[in-house]
């Protein structure tokens, strides 16, 4: 079978539409033809190098549509079943899986209901999954306890919209353009500052009776906020690291601040059990709890994908979604 895909041959090139040619298909593998894809930031940092993986590659992991055709000894979906496909799902029991810690297992889609549109889907793979999870499965937000969010992008707004659903108060988010704490209060925070502007930690210790948060989600990327992330959570929070670098960077903090039994949990996927996790998003999604339409800034099509990109380079966009005819 010949596809179209945008393909990157070399580190900071534009990507390139080319016709790949796909072998046959193995006892365990799934075809899903591809209805729509998100372009995440991981994306970018493969683009330009900070995230690096071996060349030619075809990118994009946040991708909804149909099972064309299944491998011999695939029995969980079949042709014409709605899924969601994620870039590391699990079997939910093996070694890791029983660890809790379904990101170490290996990959299947996952059914959806097939009314929820697949432009709004595809971004249940990734972004919605990493920032609703790391408030419910990672940090397991309780109601009435005080979320803080730092970095209003995809994945930070979803953290807050996470926050929401979990009956959080005070939640708060922190950011550097004003336009995204806008944003955010439309997902769900009862409060806003403007980092650079505000004194955060002192923002923050006034919501909270001078203790700090008890939940701190960072999802801006780590270089700027790390210590920050520190600085406003409480003696013995939860401080959830969301956020990227450059995988070579270290990165510095004080170390006083990581005492008084705080807990730091690096989380890439928010705790992901798909064939849990992503039914119960698209459920909460057409049962208006979920917002999803709103992270959609740009639908676009496979031939502008650099533009996409472009876009995302300049921070004026949330999510642009690659819909393919």
């Amino acid at each position: 079978m010949d596809f179209k895909a945008a393909v990157l041959s070399k580190v900071e090139a534009p990507l390139e539409i080319h016709d790949v040619e796909m072998t046959g298909l193995k006892p365990n593998d799934v075809l899903v033809r591809n209805h729509a894809s998100g372009l995440c930031h991981t994306d970018f940092e493969v683009i330009h190098g900070s995230l690096r993986f071996p060349l030619p590659i075809v990118l994009g992991h946040e991708a909804s549509g149909v099972v064309e055709a299944v491998g011999e000894a695939v029995t969980l979906v079949k042709p014409g079943d709605h899924v969601v496909c994620s870039w590391n799902p699990n079997c939910g029991h093996c070694f890791y899986c029983d660890q809790d810690l379904p990101i170490l297992c290996e990959p299947f889609s996952r059914h959806v209901p097939s009314e929820i549109p697949f432009d709004r889907a595809c971004l249940i793979g990734c972004g919605v999954m990493t920032g609703v999870g790391a408030v419910l499965r990672v940090a397991r937000v309780q109601p009435g306890t005080s979320v803080v969010v730092i970095g209003c992008g995809a994945v930070g707004l979803n953290a807050i919209q996470g926050a929401r659903l979990a009956g959080a108060e005070p939640i708060m988010a922190v950011d550097i353009h004003q336009e995204k704490l806008l944003m955010a209060t439309a997902f769900g925070a009862t409060h806003t500052s403007l980092a650079g502007r505000d004194d955060v930690p002192s923002v923050v210790q006034g919501l909270t009776r001078g203790r700090g948060a008890d939940h701190v989600i960072e999802a801006a990327g780590i270089d700027n906020t790390l210590q920050l992330s520190l600085d406003v959570s409480r003696p013995g929070a939860n401080v959830i690291l969301l956020g990227k670098t450059d995988v070579t960077r270290e990165v510095h903090i004080r170390w006083g601040s990581m005492m008084a039994e705080r807990r730091i949990v690096r989380s890439s996927y928010g705790g992901a059990r798909p064939r849990r996790d992503f039914p119960l998003l698209a459920r909460l999604y057409l049962d208006g709890r979920l917002m999803l339409d709103e992270l959609i800034t740009r639908r676009i099509s496979l031939h502008e994908i650099n533009d996409g990109f472009s876009d995302m380079a300049k921070g004026s966009l949330v999510r642009a979604v690659v819909q393919m005819n």
